[in-house]
């Protein structure tokens, strides 16, 4: 075995094991902040109870959650990437019309019609916030 080979064999376990190593570190480092947040939250709950229990509130209002599923989420994807796939629909199309390069044309237009459609997504909700906020 030549030394080159080696070499080569070498840098490809130190990439490996530093790449499996910055992984490993990144999990524990995240567990670790995880685990003070949650603890946090858990002190302030705690307080919160406690001061609406003085007031002579029911503490159970502070269990009460407001849910921030956003109904708008699907609507998002679904004009992104229907604009997506009418782009390189469009794309192939003046493709087989004009011959010009497939991979340029339909990737372009994909992005074009795909940030059409993230517009429309945009105007939507803006419309539907300052309907609300009236």
């Amino acid at each position: 075995m030549e030394t080159k080979d080696l070499l080569g064999i070498i840098i490809a376990i130190i990439a490996v094991v530093g790449g499996l190593g910055i992984a490993v570190l990144s999990i524990i480092s995240g567990y670790a902040s995880a685990k003070e947040e949650k603890l946090a939250l858990i002190e302030a709950r705690n307080k919160e109870r406690l001061a609406l229990i003085e007031k002579g509130m029911d503490p159970l209002i502070a269990d009460k959650q407001i849910e921030k599923k956003s109904l708008y989420g699907p609507l998002l994807w679904g004009l992104l990437l229907t604009g997506a796939g009418f782009g390189w629909l469009l794309g192939y199309i003046v493709f087989l019309i004009t011959g010009l390069d497939l991979s340029f044309i339909s990737n372009s237009l994909a992005v074009l019609f795909g940030g059409i459609g993230l517009i429309s997504y945009y105007v939507y909700r803006r419309k539907k916030y300052n309907d609300k906020a009236e």
